[in-house]
C-alpha cells in the first residue's frame, strides 16, 4: 500500500503533511490503477477503487490519531519537567511574590509555546479531493487546558513547600 510510507518516522507529521502524503497516495494509486486498465477493454472502476483506498485510510488515519495522542502526551510531561526542574532550582524559602512571580513567569511561556506549537501542528493544509482529509484527534481534555491545569498545580505545591520552609 502506498500509505506505508506516510507518516512513518517516530514522532507524527503535522496534519498539513500528512494529508498532502495521503492525497499524493491516493493520486498515484488512480493513476496506477488507470495505467494497469488501459490496455484491456476494461472500465475503470474508480467508485471502488475510491472505497478501498477510503477503508486504508481509515486505518491509517487511526493509527495516526493514536501517535498524535501520544505525541501530544509527551509534549505535556515535557513542559511540565521542565517547569518543576525550573522551580525546583529556586532555593528556598524565597520571597512568595518571588517564586509565585517567577513561576507565572515560566508557565505562561511553555503554555504559550505548546499552544503555539500545536496550533501549528493542526493546520489543515490545502483541500484534497480523492477522499477525506484527516482531522487532528479528539482529546478527552484539551491538551492546553490540562497542561495549564497541571502548571498551576505543580506551581502550587512548590509554593507550599516555600510556605512551610518560610514558617520553620
Amino acid at each position: 500500500s502506498l500509505l506505508t510510507h506516510v507518516d512513518h518516522n517516530d514522532d507524527p507529521v503535522p496534519l498539513a503533511t500528512f494529508n498532502r502524503d495521503v492525497e499524493n497516495a491516493r493520486e498515484r494509486s488512480v493513476q496506477f490503477y488507470r495505467e494497469l486498465l488501459r490496455d484491456f477493454d476494461i472500465n475503470a472502476d474508480i467508485r471502488a477503487l475510491r472505497d478501498r483506498m477510503a477503508n486504508h485510510f481509515q486505518l491509517k488515519m487511526t493509527l495516526y490519531h493514536e501517535r498524535v495522542q501520544r505525541w501530544v502526551g509527551e509534549l505535556v510531561v515535557r513542559s511540565k519537567d521542565a517547569v518543576a526542574r525550573h522551580l525546583n532550582h529556586i532555593e528556598l524559602p524565597v520571597d512568595p511574590n518571588t517564586i509565585r512571580a517567577d513561576g507565572e513567569n515560566i508557565t505562561k511561556f511553555k503554555i504559550k509555546a505548546f499552544s503555539d506549537q500545536l496550533l501549528v501542528f493542526a493546520q489543515r493544509g490545502a483541500a484534497v479531493s480523492l477522499g477525506k482529509a484527516a482531522q487532528m484527534p479528539a482529546f478527552s481534555l484539551d491538551p492546553v487546558s490540562q497542561l495549564t491545569t497541571d502548571l498551576r498545580s505543580i506551581m502550587g505545591s512548590r509554593e507550599l513547600e516555600n510556605e512551610r520552609e518560610i514558617a520553620q
